[in-house]
């Protein structure tokens, strides 16, 4: 049997070091407690996870991160306030923005 070598720590290619780099300057970024997961009845809670929305950055960025993880996902599978929205703001913008099925 080969002997395996020892395998530095993996470094992703430069191309890559970009995709998720945006995440470092959110304004949400550092944050040690679930403030960006409020309950969904939590009206003061979301307003507080908005706030850091508002002055964010990257908002757009984290958007877009948004629509492409959470893809078709029901409501109920979205967690949390991203770009300010709440998982059913995000699931009612995913389904206002997908092509109807005789158009696919």
């Amino acid at each position: 049997m080969p002997r395996l070598r020892s395998v530095l720590p993996h470094r992703a290619p430069e191309v890559l070091a970009g995709a998720s780099a945006w995440r470092q300057s959110a304004a949400c970024a550092g944050l040690l407690d679930n403030t960006m997961f409020p309950e969904n009845s939590d009206t003061a809670g979301i307003e507080i996870a908005r706030r850091f929305c508002a002055m964010c950055p990257v908002w757009e960025e984290c958007l877009a991160d948004a629509v492409v993880e959470e893809g078709g996902k029901a409501k109920d599978n979205r967690y949390g306030i991203r770009a300010g929205l709440t998982p059913y703001q995000r699931h009612g913008l995913h389904a206002r923005n997908r092509k109807p099925q005789a158009d696919a």
